[in-house]
């Protein structure tokens, strides 16, 4: 017994040494040009023990028939539109609208055309690609409205009857060096009553979120309490920013040290009802004129 496993030990010992020999000998031919094999299967810049065992992964089943050996098949999904490409990738599969690999879920209308996805795809208007995020059975704008016809400075002069926007901490009229302004980069623009109710601030099948869509919010946010907690953003204000909504607040751009953001009700022909969002978790409402300027988004409900 004692010489049978020596003798077992030292065939597969020369077995070993054979094949390392013969995996060293060809790796270059197997790695020179044209060629797709890389022997050194952990990408150390050596090949040994473990590139070895690695090769030694090759020999074995093809339990797929693709011609490509299951150690080093990264696809065996008989579904998958790429199953017999050769050498061969990880599955990729037809996507809604036909495409391999692609990454349309849904084409409802067979138009060959992805569906629109509110959440993962963005809306392109007035210059700007703008985030969205799905929240209940409404598809809100993931940032405040940035379309800019034109611009006052801001704490400059303003003429309540006339459309007006502002850009906050910018001083000059210009909409380009406006638009530069890092403050319109991270908050967008705030607009008075006029510029709110004659500017198309939304692309067309979008509006400006009203009291149905900012009563919703509020409810699913967790009432006022706390939804000013849950809607402002993690990253630039104190918020959780439970849904995505990532409300910011404007530098200086609040009353009594409140950010304002326009709710769209009219109490009379100049006085208006608006949500505050604070430092505290809570939201609060209170009324002010078409003289002021306020930030807006964009939404999009669901029938």
């Amino acid at each position: 017994m004692k010489n049978y496993t020596k003798s077992r030990q030292q065939r597969f010992l020369w077995t070993t040494i054979s094949m390392a020999l013969l995996f060293h000998m060809t790796s270059y031919a197997q790695t020179g040009p044209g060629s797709t094999w890389n022997p050194d299967y952990n990408d150390d810049g050596q090949i040994g023990a473990p590139d070895l065992l690695g090769f030694l992964t090759v020999f074995g089943a093809d339990s797929d028939g693709d011609g490509v050996w299951d150690g080093a098949d990264l696809c065996q999904d008989e579904q998958a539109c790429n199953f017999l490409a050769n050498p061969t990738a990880e599955c990729q599969f037809v996507d809604a609208t036909g495409v391999c690999g692609g990454f349309c879920e849904e084409d409802s209308d067979g138009d060959g055309t992805c569906d629109w996805l509110c959440g993962v795809d963005s809306v392109e208007f007035s210059g700007h690609s703008y985030a969205t995020v799905q929240i209940g059975n409404t598809c809100w704008f993931k940032e405040n409205c940035r379309a800019l016809p034109e611009v006052i400075p801001f704490n400059g002069p303003s003429n309540a009857y006339l459309p007006k926007a502002i850009v906050i901490g910018y001083a000059g009229e210009s909409v380009e060096e406006a638009m530069a302004h890092e403050n319109y980069q991270s908050f967008g623009a705030i607009y008075n009553l006029p510029a709110l109710t004659s500017w198309a601030l939304c692309p067309q099948g979008w509006e400006l979120a009203g009291p149905v869509h900012w009563d919703a919010l509020v409810s699913l946010a967790g009432g006022y309490a706390v939804a000013g907690l849950n809607l402002k953003s993690s990253t630039h204000w104190n918020g959780l920013d439970l849904f995505g909504f990532d409300f910011r607040g404007g530098p200086t751009a609040g009353y009594n040290g409140k950010v304002r953001t326009y709710r769209w009700i009219r109490k009379s022909p100049t006085e208006n009802s608006l949500l505050h969002f604070g430092d505290g978790d809570d939201l609060d409402q209170s009324h002010r004129y078409s003289r002021e300027h306020y930030p807006a988004r964009c939404v999009q409900s669901e029938d």
